[in-house]
């Protein structure tokens, strides 16, 4: 069953924070007649590296606006059970496409209580250990970034990402996912 499906992919990942994702309840087949009233929300943020007092950077989030070419981006997806019914275990999975014109950054992809992976273009997929496959089926997300960018190539790029809800999601809740692009020459409007 799919709660919320997209219209199109934006050309350019601008701050009106558009859900493109799309939110699927898995094994919905066998589920009841009613379904849990679940949202999502996207909201994207330019990460900045700053030098604190004491010379160290320190990274924060600030408004996507008048992104350039290299400029890195944060996606973050907050899905919502906004009914009265508990959604189980494994039943929660959000697609997330990159966005056209950016790049995924390796091993930025994140959420607690989740099972993330990661699909690659048709020439191949990213494992955990950031080696090529030439499967093009989703594998899990790798926890180095180093290792993952290390092997990274135009032929194993990153165009999906999926995460799997691993507890309930209990009426009334949110949980956020997040990924991390950088923006490509040619990317902006």
């Amino acid at each position: 069953m799919i709660l919320n499906e997209p219209t199109g992919r934006p050309r350019f990942p601008g701050p009106s924070g558009i859900a493109w994702a799309v939110l699927l309840l898995a094994g919905a087949l066998f589920a009841p007649a009613a379904a849990a009233d679940v949202t999502l929300s996207t909201r994207v943020e330019k990460v900045e590296s700053i030098l604190d007092a004491s010379g160290n950077v320190q990274r924060r989030l600030i408004s996507a606006q008048g992104v350039l070419p290299g400029e890195e981006l944060r996606y973050t997806i907050t899905v919502s059970n906004d009914s009265e019914m508990l959604v189980s275990e494994g039943r929660v999975v959000v697609t997330n496409p990159i966005p056209d014109g950016t790049a995924y950054l390796p091993g930025t992809a994140g959420g607690a209580d989740c099972l993330i992976e990661v699909s690659a273009a048709a020439e191949g997929s990213l494992s955990a250990e950031g080696s090529l496959s030439a499967e093009g089926s989703l594998s899990a997300e790798g926890s180095s970034p180093g290792a993952a960018a290390a092997s990274s190539t135009a032929e194993a790029r990153v165009s999906d990402i999926r995460w799997t809800l691993e507890r309930d999601l209990v009426p009334g809740a949110s949980h956020d996912v997040f990924f991390h692009v950088r923006m490509e020459a040619g990317g902006a409007p």
